[in-house]
């Protein structure tokens, strides 16, 4: 085990999922764990995101805002300047 690794309990089936898809992919698993904790981080901020968004979208008067400011920030795409 590397310096940087950590010894963490995974139920049974867990164990097994991970054995097969370290088989399966040729990966090691502690790669594979770190995989999916760094997945399922980025899907938690999109899933913080949304429900941020679903609350605002109920609050009329700061949707209305949130529309407004996104028109502001559309009309930057039309500056002029050219795509390089």
């Amino acid at each position: 085990m590397t310096e940087n690794a950590k010894t963490v309990r995974v139920r049974i089936e867990a164990k097994r999922l991970l054995d097969e898809l370290s088989k399966q992919e040729g990966r090691k698993i502690i790669e594979i764990i770190s995989d999916a904790v760094e997945q399922y981080r980025r899907n938690r901020i999109f899933k913080l995101a949304d429900d941020a968004y679903a609350t605002m979208k109920k609050d009329k008067d700061a949707w209305e805002e949130e529309q407004k400011e996104r028109q502001l920030w559309d009309e930057t795409l039309m500056d002029g300047l050219e795509d390089y």
